[in-house]
Order: C-alpha cells, then sequence, then structure tokens
C-alpha cells in the first residue's frame, strides 16, 4: 500500500514500476488503470486514469509508468477540509487482471483557488 498526498487543483505525478512475483512486466501491449473512489465500496469511480488518458509508459520493458493527475481533477475535492479517497492501480491482459498498487489519496485544500 502506498500513499499518494496532494494540494486541490495541483498537477501531481506519481511514478510506478509494476511487478509480479518480483519481477518487472513488459508493459509492452497491456493496460494499467488507476482508479479512485470515496469508499471501497463505491460503484463509480471520482477520478480515472489509463494507459493513453493519464498514464504513459516511461520504460515499457521494465514496467515503469507514470500516472499524472491534472488540477481538474482534484481542484473540487478538498474545498473546505482534507479529502481522503482510495485508489488501485491494475494491469489489464487479454485474459487476466492483475492489482499492483493500491493506497490512499489524500486531497489538501488549499487558500487559493482556481487555474493561475
Amino acid at each position: 500500500m502506498s500513499d499518494i498526498t496532494t494540494y486541490a487543483g495541483d498537477t501531481t505525478t506519481v511514478d510506478y514500476t509494476v511487478m509480479l512475483d518480483n519481477q518487472p512486466v513488459d508493459l509492452t501491449g497491456l493496460t494499467l488503470r488507476w482508479a479512485a473512489r470515496r469508499s471501497y465500496g463505491d460503484a463509480e469511480a471520482v477520478i480515472e486514469k489509463e494507459t493513453g488518458s493519464g498514464i504513459v509508459h516511461t520504460d515499457t520493458a521494465n514496467g515503469r509508468a507514470r500516472l499524472t493527475l491534472l488540477p481538474a481533477d482534484t481542484a473540487g475535492l478538498a474545498v473546505s477540509s482534507p479529502a481522503t479517497l482510495v485508489w488501485a492501480l491494475r494491469l489489464y491482459d487479454s485474459n487476466n487482471i492483475y492489482t499492483v498498487a493500491t493506497g490512499l489519496l489524500v486531497v489538501q485544500p488549499v487558500a487559493q483557488r482556481g487555474v493561475v
């Protein structure tokens, strides 16, 4: 489990090395999906990203990828108090799904609002 802390409306990047059986996964032709929800039981995600849309493979052969949360993703989440969401990063191939990382996303409010 790995937590992410950011401020409402900030651009946030997180680097991952995708591992299965303690070995980096060659991401060629595979899709990563990242989703954050208010609670584990929520059917709908507050934020969703996937390969090509918020997730890029930075070193495909060695399982490295970068998640980017844009200002609009978090701007409305922590207006007057911190917001805590649960998230998971999952790897999809043609037949299987693997959860490769999980954690909490903590979004802190800031005094300055909006995009500068």
